[in-house]
């Protein structure tokens, strides 16, 4: 048995999986290359050896940086970039716990500081294949500009730029009705 079946209609959905898993590693990159100058954020690497096919980019604001995760998250959706909070991170502080008591239904074997971390700071942004260079440039422009401590205000042509989530398959879309894209940073042609 093959999960994908076997004839040439399933070699091209083979293919297909291996450009999306370029395509995200690409888009990947481009997004680390551009924020991983941000002090404070902590952005995530592959372990050596690894490869991922990354579904997201991952952000953490360090402890102590100055800003919050809902300030930020709540940026980036005015600027129309969905985000999600990491589903991770303290597992104790969940409702499901609410009834349970410590050492009798469960137990932390040491502080769960890093949890705490995760839980509170971090949160992702998509990086699916079908997006071109300027999505991911609109995307880091407007978390610079944050950080930056300004306010950017982007369109794509005469639309607003967006980027958001499809829950059908999980992935990341981009639309914009505009016919030409193009890039603006505070009214001014970003080429």
């Amino acid at each position: 048995y093959h999960p994908f079946g076997t004839g040439s209609k399933n070699i091209s959905r083979i293919r297909q999986i291996y450009h999306f898993t370029a395509c995200r590693k690409e888009n990947f990159a481009h997004l680390y290359s551009r924020l991983s100058g941000i002090e404070a954020l902590q952005l995530f690497e592959a372990l050596p050896g690894a490869e991922p096919s990354w579904f997201g980019f991952l952000m953490t604001l360090k402890p102590g940086c100055g800003f919050e995760r809902n300030a930020f998250s709540t940026y980036l959706e005015e600027n129309k970039i969905q985000t999600r909070n990491l589903f991770a991170g303290n597992i104790t502080r969940h409702p499901c716990f609410d009834d349970l008591v410590e050492n009798r239904d469960y137990r932390i074997a040491a502080p769960l500081i890093n949890t705490d971390i995760m839980m509170n700071n971090a949160v992702w942004i998509g990086v699916y294949p079908g997006m071109e260079k300027v999505h991911l440039d609109y995307m880091a422009d407007v978390i610079i500009k944050f950080f930056e401590g300004g306010k950017a205000k982007f369109l794509l042509g005469k639309e607003y730029f967006y980027i958001g989530i499809d829950f059908q398959d999980l992935d990341i879309l981009c639309t914009s009705n505009a016919p030409q894209a193009h890039h603006y940073l505070n009214g001014d042609l970003v080429e």
